[in-house]
């Protein structure tokens, strides 16, 4: 039954395995491809593919693949040794291989992880150290009856046997820790060794060490016995390296000769648990409501330099709030180093029978010694504003002492809109219009999550109602036509008494023979200028009805039309210096780039490198700022950056009418 049980287990780990002849799995082989080599030793060990089941040879083929970077081969390898399948039982490989899959890239990271803790703790255990507090003496004068003097034992510490077996992988003794020094012992001599004891001793009684002894049972001639030794740290150990000196005792001083080992030793330093971040994203609808799924992602990191151990995360919702990914309420992590980042994702329904607006849910975050991680409390809002997308988090684990550890973040900082109106500027207007996914161009990055953050920022930032402000996302060109044809009646109705914003990120291209700008709806083409909104008719009809003033916002390009036909697609809109018209009425206009320029995404912040300034300013200086500081202050930080991350010029331009030169810098939008 057990064998059978076992063999289950291993086809679990291998269930990817793919039905591949022999012929094909070694023709790759020959091409060295790891999963091939990984699928010829996962062959030989359940006998199948008509090969005999050979767990010699099946190692032989998972080593191999493991040294090509397998993954899967090496956390097989990790099973093979944990169940003692093939040969004796072998934690110390097994903890070997599975960190080894933990490295490469295991299919199930969270078992891999799981195991290495029980291979550990089984190093650790009583049972499995076998160490003794048996005096010396006492057991040679047990033994003394055996010892023949004709046949004596010769011991020897095999060369090139040691391991450092320590729980975080770091090679080093760290403060709190116990370590196992591990060592093959042979018996090169005629007769059975009795009684020896191995001995670990500091060569210069470096403080904060606890050295152990283990009992070698008996030994008889020719055979090989491994041992392990603990080896423990107090906390106030210091960085610095342990000389230590290895040696096997044998009651008639026939025991092997004292050999020294360096091993770094490593002071405590604190870890610092926290969730730095979270997002609320959805693969439909814009807001968090009752009954419609969405995730909430919840970053955790480990802000000081000390590294983490049993880490423990629990997840608590309030009656009403179903977690529809519940194996993943309660997660655990073995360590946890400085400065790394873990994305938790919770997927979330909100049901009828959970009565309030306001979602409040507990994350306790827990670590080894249980004081040096933070719980977090989340109020989450009906009808608040959720991400579209999932956000993409690589998790870093860093070492040094000598970098500065930054708080992650699941968003930009200016995705965080703050709530500073205090008044409503019920007489100002705008459009954003955010043109992502094209039908038959290229997409646009960011250009989705600009002119949303961009619609709060007129909400909470700048005061505008709700209702005055219009958000089409992917706009068609009926889409376009329509948001603007509702802000020139409104500005037609007011009379002057109005302001008016326009936000637009996407597309834009040139007439090649006119040299006329455009923006470009999504179910419009780049090498049609008829399916493009003119820019000289968003002036027009913006700039011929009174207001207080119209500010726009183009977060585009208009160069770049290939000899061929078609136009030349750029990292962010269409990249031929196109005549972008001059704006009339109270108008100033704010554009990305000028000239034969592109204009950049910012992918670090997940914006447009232009919209990511102005967001920035307009956070920083809670809208309180006049048209010229925003102008100069995004103009200079755009073309500063642009050449750092793209090495390439960004220059943002502002171009006020006629109406309004020498009035305008002084403008704000309150």
């Amino acid at each position: 039954m057990r064998r059978i049980l076992l063999f289950l287990a291993l086809m679990l780990i291998g269930i990817n395995a793919d039905a591949q002849t022999l012929a094909q799995i070694r023709a790759k082989d020959r091409e060295g491809d790891a999963y091939s080599q990984y699928l010829m030793g996962f062959n030989y060990a359940n006998g199948l593919n008509g090969l005999k089941r050979d767990y010699t040879e099946a190692k032989v083929w998972l080593d191999k693949a493991v040294n090509n970077g397998s993954g899967i081969a090496a956390e097989f390898l990790g099973t093979l040794y944990y169940y003692g399948i093939g040969e004796w039982k072998d934690t110390s490989k097994s903890l070997y291989y599975y960190r080894k899959a933990k490295e490469l890239g295991a299919k199930d990271i969270d078992i891999v992880e799981s195991r290495i803790r029980e291979c550990f703790n089984r190093l650790n255990s009583p049972a499995d150290s076998r160490s003794q507090n048996k005096p010396i003496i006492a057991l040679a004068m047990t033994n003394k009856a055996k010892f023949d003097p004709s046949r004596p034992p010769i011991l020897e510490i095999v060369p090139n046997s040691f391991k450092f077996i320590d729980p975080n992988g770091n090679n080093a003794i760290d403060a709190g820790e116990q370590c196992f020094l591990s060592f093959e012992v042979t018996n090169k001599g005629k007769g059975t060794a009795q009684g020896c004891m191995v001995n670990i001793q500091s060569a210069d009684n470096i403080k904060g060490l606890q050295l152990g002894s283990v009992e070698l049972p008996s030994l008889n001639a020719g055979e090989t016995e491994k041992v392990r030794v603990p080896i423990t740290a107090d906390m106030d150990i210091r960085d610095g390296i342990a000389d230590l000196v290895v040696q096997v005792n044998e009651p008639h001083g026939l025991g092997t000769d004292p050999l020294q080992l360096s091993i770094n030793t490593k002071r405590f330093v604190a870890p610092k648990l926290e969730v730095v971040d979270y997002a609320i994203t959805s693969t439909s609808g814009n807001t968090l409501t009752r009954k419609s799924p969405f995730d909430l992602q919840v970053l955790l990191q480990n802000l000081n330099h000390g590294n983490a151990e049993d880490i423990r995360v629990d997840f608590k919702v309030p009656a009403g709030v179903i977690v529809m990914n519940s194996d993943v309420q309660t997660q655990n992590f073995s360590n946890f180093p400085g400065g790394s980042t873990k994305s938790l994702v919770y997927q979330l329904i909100v049901t009828d029978n959970f009565k309030s607006n306001s979602i409040p849910i507990d994350i306790h975050v827990s670590e080894k010694y249980g004081k040096y991680a933070q719980d977090k409390h989340i109020d989450l809002q009906l009808n608040q504003s959720m991400a579209t997308n999932k956000i993409k988090v690589e998790g870093k684990g860093q070492e040094s002492k000598s970098f500065d550890i930054q708080v992650a973040s699941l968003t930009s900082d200016v995705d965080k809109v703050p709530s500073v109106v205090s008044t409503k500027a019920n007489n100002a207007f705008a459009v954003v219009i955010a043109n992502e996914s094209y039908n038959k161009e290229p997409g646009v990055p960011f250009a989705a999550n600009d002119g949303k953050v961009f619609a709060e920022y007129c909400k909470k930032v700048l005061g505008l109602p709700d209702g005055n402000v219009h958000l089409a996302v992917n706009a068609t060109l009926n889409d376009m036509k329509h948001e603007i044809g509702w802000l020139t009646k409104v500005l037609e109705t007011r009379k002057g008494k109005a302001k008016a914003i326009v936000y637009y990120a996407g597309h834009g291209i040139p007439d090649e023979a006119s040299k006329n700008a455009y923006i470009l709806p999504v179910d419009g083409y780049g090498s049609d200028v008829s399916t493009g909104y003119p820019l000289e008719r968003l002036y027009k009809d913006l700039g011929s009805e009174p207001s207080e003033a119209v500010t726009i916002f183009i977060d585009a390009c208009f160069s770049g039309a290939k000899r061929e036909g078609g136009m030349l697609a750029s990292a962010r809109g269409i990249a031929l210096k196109a005549n972008r018209g001059e704006p009339v009425g109270n108008m100033v206009v704010f554009s990305a780039a000028q000239g034969d320029e592109t204009a950049y995404p910012y992918k670090k912040e997940g914006h447009g490198l232009f919209t990511y300034y102005l967001l920035k300013e307009l956070k920083d200086t809670k809208g309180e700022v006049s048209l010229k500081q925003l102008g100069d202050f995004v103009t200079e930080k755009v073309s500063q950056q642009a050449i750092v991350i793209n090495s390439k010029p960004q220059t943002p331009t502002v171009i006020p009418s006629k109406n309004v030169v020498g009035k305008w810098e002084n403008w704000t939008f309150k």
